[in-house]
């Protein structure tokens, strides 16, 4: 019974937390906006001068990004001063007890968003967030995964165009692999990016 409890008790707190993903052991950053879902996918019905972002997570990936900037802040115990998609307390807590959900806004699916259940891992449920991002300003994506180093690179996202963003690790080898989406009908192929520079730790 007081197992039970204490999973209810769990579950309760990795909602509440996920909600306002606070980070571990770190002030909160400001959390960035979740757009309202785009009705029909398309691009073009973004507002002018927007593009869309999706970000893929879970538990053990700390991924961050930080817009108008071209360089990222790491700390002891992970990622700060940015947005937080994977690694907060919250998105942690409930990847790893397996209630986290998939936040999007519209975009197309692509053959990884629609398999998120082949990343998942033992007590690391993967997950994906969807954000709407100013076209032709700075951002910087930096990601880490386990004992990987960081992996950050800076690139302007196009006006009505789809990303999406993903930290893979293979045989201790970590890769933080962007790609642009082509077409508006799922699931879209995924394009390299290849216009970007990779970014550095803040002064």
């Amino acid at each position: 019974m007081m197992l039970c409890g204490i999973k209810i008790f769990l579950a309760g707190l990795a909602f509440y937390l996920l909600v306002n993903d606070v980070p571990a052991f770190a002030a909160a950053p400001d959390s960035a906006t979740i757009i309202a879902a785009v009705a029909d996918g398309n691009p073009s019905t973004l507002p002018e001068g927007k593009a869309r972002i999706r970000f893929l997570g879970q538990n053990g990936i700390d991924l961050s990004f930080y817009r108008n900037r071209t360089c990222y802040q790491d700390g002891l115990f992970g990622l700060k001063g940015g947005d937080s998609v994977s690694g907060g307390f919250g998105s942690g807590l409930a990847s790893l007890l397996g209630t986290v959900g998939s936040i999007g806004i519209g975009m197309p699916e692509t053959n990884s968003s629609m398999h998120l259940h082949d990343k998942d891992l033992i007590g690391s449920k993967a997950f994906y967030r969807e954000y709407e991002f100013t076209a032709d300003e700075p951002l910087t994506v930096a990601a880490r995964w386990g004992g990987c180093s960081t992996q950050a690179l800076t690139f302007k996202p196009e006006a009505n165009k789809d990303y999406e963003f993903e930290m893979t690790e293979q045989n201790g080898l970590c890769e933080l692999i962007a790609s642009r989406l082509m077409g508006t009908s799922s699931p879209a192929t995924l394009q390299p990016l290849r216009d970007y520079t990779k970014a550095s730790r803040c002064p």
